[in-house]
């Protein structure tokens, strides 16, 4: 997934990759277990001016890129 002419992103890269190729998220969501903890941090960004997409991150890592329309 390309964030920017030069970040491009893929499944099993850093949260520090992540941001550091896409810059900060719209939007950013964590999902907790219910005991307690994190599972998952999803990041929302844009592309462009119409594109988005999601990035699923646990336990520091890409785990999904999902493209938003």
């Amino acid at each position: 997934m390309r964030c920017t002419a030069t970040g491009l992103i893929k499944v099993g890269d850093s949260t520090g990759a992540l941001l550091s190729a896409c810059g900060r998220p719209q939007l950013t969501e964590s999902l907790q277990y219910p005991e307690g903890g994190v599972a998952s941090t999803r990041y929302y960004f844009r592309v462009g001016g119409k594109e988005a997409f999601v990035a699923e991150v646990r336990a520091g890592e890409v785990v999904a890129l999902r493209r938003m329309r």
